[in-house]
């Protein structure tokens, strides 16, 4: 039985996994490779399933620890140079099917500076990419591969990685000529520019309006990376990759937020790694004025501050005078240990009873008028070794009740 060519393409396509962008995670290895197997064995079978799995076939490529029999740390010299050659055939270039490549360099292998040298011919080849992926974090050559990045051109790049343990100087001017070049980036992950100078931050804002950007994944200190006019809807702060570095909790957001430049109007939606900070007197403030269109807040340290203020007013405000007029969903997170102790960055106060919580949740909207919905999540210590959590999640109707409920997850 012969199936036409539109049907064999979108038996191919369904078989590879096309959502990398969509994955908080690097892609996932295993599957890769049983995708690679899959598409491979139907390639074989005519000419016409060769002809429309190849390009899917080829579509991802993941150059990481695993993928190499040969290689216990990393993509081998022969690996690279196989795909290298793949790239430049004169006949069945595959060059330009790749859409979506991920590189990973932490292993010793690849400091050999043929392994560098052959991943920076692969880039040179990958012209019609639109998703990179590029995480060396302490790799002893990155710079290598980031000085070719920053002279290649990705008209495509739509998503756009990069993960280093620390950066220099030099990686950061590297990073600025890379992203002022790429203007049609949507999504942008960034790791390890905690340290960076506050000169760089301003040269990267003046140089790399990025005015497609939607998204911003990054750690708290390299929030000032952005301009008041960037278009940016969505900011997403995690952990630093620095060695030591405190780019977490209410001393390293108030930071941020003390240097970032100008208010950043269009951001909606701002998500901080579990339990980011405090809402108090000082960052309340300091997130109405710079993310004055905020709807959605996900991050919020539970702590005696924060019950305190919940607490703090007995009426609604109006709009006019909320610090979040627009807030919609709020996402808080209670650290809990042993002996009736919960944390907060390490501070332990008393935990708060089930009514103690109730009764700070519905009080939300007297702070927050346009507010729908609210979570607030329980969390072991890390002592405590548990995989569980316990949520309370309430939503705010028109006419004033609250539908509640509880859940674990």
């Amino acid at each position: 039985m012969r199936f036409p060519p539109e049907l064999c393409g979108k038996i191919a396509q369904d078989i590879r996994d096309s959502d990398w962008e969509l994955h908080e995670h690097a892609p996932d290895i295993e599957q890769w490779k049983d995708e690679n197997a899959t598409l491979y064995a139907l390639s074989l079978v005519s000419k016409v399933w060769r002809a429309e799995t190849i390009r899917h076939l080829w579509s991802g490529i993941i150059l990481s620890e695993g993928i190499d029999d040969v290689s216990d740390g990393g993509p081998s010299e022969r690996l690279i140079s196989r795909i290298l050659a793949s790239c430049n055939a004169s006949k069945h270039n595959v060059a330009p099917y790749i859409r979506r490549l991920y590189v990973e360099g932490t292993c010793n292998e690849m400091e050999e500076s043929d392994v560098i040298s052959g991943i920076c011919d692969f880039l040179t080849t990958c012209s019609r990419i639109h998703y990179l992926r590029l995480e060396f974090h302490a790799h002893p050559r990155r710079l290598m591969v980031l000085r070719t990045l920053s002279s290649l051109r990705f008209p495509h790049l739509k998503t756009f990685h990069l993960a280093v343990a620390e950066a220099e100087n030099k990686e950061s001017e590297h990073l600025s000529d890379f992203l002022l070049v790429h203007p049609g980036i949507q999504l942008l992950r960034l790791e390890g520019l905690s340290r960076m100078l506050e000169s760089q931050f301003q040269s990267l804002r003046e140089k790399c309006p990025l005015p497609a950007l939607e998204k911003i994944v990054t750690d708290i200190l390299s929030l000032p990376i952005l301009s008041s006019s960037s278009p940016v809807k969505t900011i997403e702060c995690i952990p630093s990759l620095s060695a030591g570095s405190h780019s977490a909790g209410t001393g390293a957001f108030i930071w941020a937020l003390s240097r970032l430049a100008h208010p950043l109007p269009n951001v909606t939606e701002l998500v901080i790694h579990r339990g980011g900070f405090e809402v108090d007197s000082v960052v309340l403030p300091g997130l109405g004025h710079f993310f004055p269109s905020l709807q959605v807040l996900d991050g919020v340290s539970v702590s005696e501050l924060f019950f305190r203020l919940m607490g703090s007013v007995d009426r609604r405000v109006s709009p006019s005078d909320s610090i979040l007029p627009e807030l919609r969903t709020l996402v808080v997170y209670e650290i809990y240990g042993r002996d009736g102790k919960s944390y907060n960055q390490d501070v332990a106060f008393a935990t708060p009873t089930y009514t103690t919580i109730r009764k700070a949740m519905k009080a939300l909207p007297l702070h927050f008028p346009a507010i729908m919905s609210a979570k607030y999540v329980k969390e072991g210590h890390k002592s405590l070794q548990l995989t569980t959590s316990n949520c309370i999640r309430m939503q705010f109707l028109e006419d004033g009740t609250v539908d509640e409920s509880k859940r674990n997850n």
